[in-house]
Formats: structure tokens, C-alpha cells, sequence
């Protein structure tokens, strides 16, 4: 950061991973929609970095929840999947958007696409997954995930 001061800098952190000793996650805990704990959570870690070139993203609530923005694209990553994939569908029809998945141990993301999809490795299918859905779409199911690409967008205008 201090070789260039051009640089901007982003990360992103997994909501469903943070503990008590993050910045504001007490008064975050006291949010129930997701979206808007992680802006809590996202400002009070931009206030405890305090630098202007400093962009934070808290993902709600994995990057398995990007990849439930088309559930249609397990398709090429496993054979015999339509009956997981219709789950996925159900439990999607029943959440605001693939970001308020549920967050708990055995209900976040990650865990409900293990659940159906024993073999499934973020790091292989995950990928996959998510290039076949594509930017544009993950942004029109996911709104932080949306708000974050359009800062950064900013910046580079």
C-alpha cells in the first residue's frame, strides 16, 4: 500500500466464518437480514483500517451462496443430478435470494450443497459452477455481491 498510493485494495471475507471478535460483530448479530449485517460489519472494518483506498466485502454467507444464483449449472459438473438440483430450486424458492441462505452449521451454503452433492469440491466444481453461471447473472441474484462489484467498478472509472 505504500509503494503505490494509485493501488486500490479489496478482500473478501466469508460472513458464515467470522467470530465475536471482528469489529461490530455484536451489534451485526442484531440484524437479521444478512445483507445489512454485513454492511455493519463492512463499515466497521473500513473504520478499523481507516484507508481511503480500502475497499472491505463480507460475503453473505459463502462463496457457495454465488453459486446458487443457477442451480441449472450443477448439471455439467454431476450425472443423475436432476432431483438435487430440484431441491436446490425449492430451498432457493423459499429464501429472499441465494445471499440469505441460512447461515447455520449444518444449513449454510456449503453445507446444503455437500448434503446433495457428496463429491462437490469448491475448488473444482465450485469453479466450474461459477463460470458457467457468469458474473452478470451471480449480480442479478446476489445484491451485496452486486453493491461490492459496482464500488469497485467505481474506483476504476
Amino acid at each position: 500500500m505504500k509503494e503505490d498510493p494509485s493501488s486500490r485494495f479489496s478482500m473478501m471475507l466469508d460472513l458464515y466464518r467470522l467470530d465475536d471478535g471482528f469489529p461490530a460483530y455484536k451489534e451485526a448479530c442484531m440484524c437479521s437480514d444478512p445483507l445489512q449485517r454485513a454492511q455493519i460489519l463492512e463499515a466497521a472494518l473500513a473504520g478499523r483500517i481507516f484507508e481511503s483506498r480500502f475497499t472491505p466485502y463480507i460475503q453473505v454467507h459463502e462463496f457457495e451462496a454465488l453459486i446458487l444464483a443457477d442451480p441449472d449449472q450443477f448439471a455439467a459438473e454431476f450425472t443423475d443430478c436432476h432431483r438435487a438440483i430440484q431441491e436446490l430450486h425449492d430451498m432457493l424458492s423459499r429464501a429472499a435470494s441465494p445471499e440469505h441462505i441460512n447461515d447455520g452449521a449444518t444449513t449454510a451454503p456449503s453445507k446444503r450443497i455437500t448434503q446433495l452433492f457428496p463429491d462437490f469440491r469448491k475448488t473444482v466444481n465450485g469453479v466450474g459452477i461459477a463460470r458457467r453461471i457468469g458474473i452478470e447473472r451471480m449480480r442479478n441474484q446476489c445484491a451485496h455481491f452486486h453493491s461490492w462489484l459496482i464500488k469497485l467498478e467505481q474506483l476504476a472509472a
